[in-house]
């Protein structure tokens, strides 16, 4: 594949058995979905862009790429990672921010498992702070169409899990789709830089 494409990620095929952790495992709750088979997104191709730091007379920001959250966005000459960034790299100095963007084929068989019947979660977490974007849908709820819902905007390392299959998105296995992730690190009144992924990876459940 080219540099500076938009890659699409075939899941669906050669998804190497390391990327079932431990096959199906049940969840509390005699009626919770079982997670029956999961894809590492940590160790795979991205685009990245860190936004550039401004800091002039005392005054502290940063610039962004606009419309990177947008499927019609050209993230050609952005930097192709082979996996993503954790608490192993460089931190960022100062104020920190970066996008991600992927595009991703969910599949409908991993491994052995055959998901085409089960519902693909987004399972992942960003220190400190990460807005989602799905094929430039907000991760929203639909009392509130134009805005974030502020329990899935999560901070600090929490994790935030999206079900795919749930409108506005509608995804299901053997769909694509466009994942963009704005990265952010605090503190903001005295920055010293960094951000990085804990854990992203996609649970199918059923």
């Amino acid at each position: 594949m080219k540099p500076g494409a938009s890659m699409a990620l075939a899941l669906a095929a050669g998804v190497a058995a390391a990327a079932i952790l431990g096959g199906p495992r049940a969840v509390t709750g005699q009626d919770a979905p079982q997670v029956v088979a999961t894809i590492d997104l940590m160790r795979t191709e991205w685009k990245f862009k860190p936004c550039r730091q401004i800091n002039e007379g005392g005054q502290i920001g940063f610039t962004w790429p606009q419309g990177a959250h947008t499927t019609a966005f050209d993230d050609s000459g952005w930097e192709t990672i082979p996996a993503l960034h954790t608490g192993r790299e460089p931190q960022q100095p100062g104020v920190s921010m970066g996008w991600y963007r992927k595009r991703i084929e969910i599949p409908t068989r991993v491994g052995e498992f055959d998901v085409s019947g089960t519902k693909p979660f987004l399972v992942y977490a960003v220190d400190d702070y990460q807005e989602t974007w799905i094929d430039g849908k907000k991760n929203i709820a639909g009392r509130y169409p134009n805005m974030f819902c502020p329990w899935e905007i999560k901070g600090f390392n929490k994790l935030t899990v999206i079900d795919l299959s749930a409108p506005p998105y509608n995804l299901r296995p053997g769909s694509t789709f466009l994942l963009a992730v704005m990265a952010f690190n605090g503190p903001i009144a005295d920055p010293y830089g960094g951000y990085w992924f804990r854990e992203a990876r996609i649970e199918f459940r059923k």
